[in-house]
């Protein structure tokens, strides 16, 4: 294998993982939220909120 040939190889290669990184960042999976964390800090946000406007 030449020198013009191994860097070929190592360009398609970075290439391949660059499409797979690409690929694996493109899909947004709403299962993988932990809604229980979402839903307990809107709950803190609201108290906040309630207690600092109730005592202005």
């Amino acid at each position: 294998m030449t020198e013009e040939e191994r860097l070929r190889a190592a360009h398609r290669f970075e290439r391949h993982l660059q499409k797979m990184d690409a690929d694996r960042l493109g899909k947004f999976d709403l299962m993988k939220i932990d809604w229980v964390a979402v839903i307990l800090i809107a709950i803190a946000a609201f108290c906040a909120f309630y207690f600092l406007t109730i005592g202005a």
